[in-house]
């Protein structure tokens, strides 16, 4: 290590070029600007700093769409749930539900009366009502 600091100190004296990298192996030159112009070394560190932004940024963008995707599969299986619930629940009521049904057919005055509004009322509130 001596020796490549000897000659570290030896080519500054020598040559008015400077080897950085040879400097940057023997010596911790950031607290020195890495020997640069203050302008170029604001840039360096503008540069560096939006990298990290732009990584966080990405960064975050994935963990959002992950949740998205967690959110939206989380949904999609409680809506698959609550329709085996209520296939389920229905399934329990066919028997009144096909015999409210019958009678509806069979009795012609009823059927007659009938609108989509008092279906709603009638059979579905009824059908729904332990749901």
């Amino acid at each position: 290590m001596a020796q490549v600091k000897d000659k570290a100190v030896g080519l500054m004296g020598l040559t008015k070029e400077v080897d950085l990298k040879l400097l940057h192996k023997c010596f911790e030159l950031d607290t020195y600007d890495n020997l640069l112009k203050p302008e170029y070394m604001d840039a360096i560190r503008a540069r560096r700093s939006h990298m990290i932004a732009q990584k966080n940024r990405e960064k975050q963008n994935e963990e959002i769409a992950a949740k998205l995707k967690l959110k939206y599969e989380t949904m999609k299986c409680n809506i698959i749930s609550q329709r085996i619930s209520l296939q389920e629940h229905l399934l329990k009521q066919q028997d009144d539900i096909m015999k409210q049904l019958d009678d509806l057919l069979n009795n012609e005055e009823e059927a007659k009366n009938l609108t989509i509004e008092n279906v709603y009322q009638e059979f579905f509130r009824m059908w729904l009502a332990g749901f």
